[in-house]
């Protein structure tokens, strides 16, 4: 594992951060297409009982109409999860490596400074004792040299 690596969980959480965004604006674009004065029907079918499909009433089925957009969007908000999933994935595997650290200074320094995100210097006022922030990140780097 390299501090490159361990890095990037913070690139992961912004990244993820702007799929969940973009699924919000895909989610809120296509339901304000289906609700723009259009109504749901269900067609029943000729038992009368059994429903058959449900249907945008009023809706065209030219190029460009409100089912296109909404299924553009449905398309859209799929590939946006699958997205998600693959970073999640990947953020949390390196998230686990870090609590899978036996050494509890290290494993603390670098849930500090990599999962929260905290400078090396809030990390060594943290743990007190005189640390000062470039030990604590040179006895990281040890750590991580050492491939344990």
């Amino acid at each position: 594992m390299t501090i490159a690596r361990l890095n990037s969980i913070k690139k992961l959480r912004r990244d993820i951060d702007a799929v969940k965004f973009r699924i919000t604006q895909e989610t809120s674009a296509a339901t304000s297409c289906v609700s723009g004065g259009w109504r749901r029907k269900t067609v029943k079918a000729e038992d009368g009982k059994t429903e058959r499909c449900t249907v945008l009433e009023g809706a065209s089925r030219s190029p460009g109409s409100i089912s296109d957009k909404v299924g553009n969007a449905a398309v859209n908000i799929t590939e946006l999860k699958k997205e998600l999933a693959v970073l999640e994935r990947r953020r949390g595997r390196l998230i686990a490596y870090i609590h899978g650290i036996k050494d509890i200074y290290i494993r603390e320094a670098m849930i500090q400074h990599f999962e929260k995100e905290k400078t090396w210097e809030t990390v060594a006022l943290k743990f007190g004792g005189g640390n000062t922030g470039d030990g604590v990140r040179r006895a990281v780097e040890r750590f991580l040299r050492r491939g344990k």
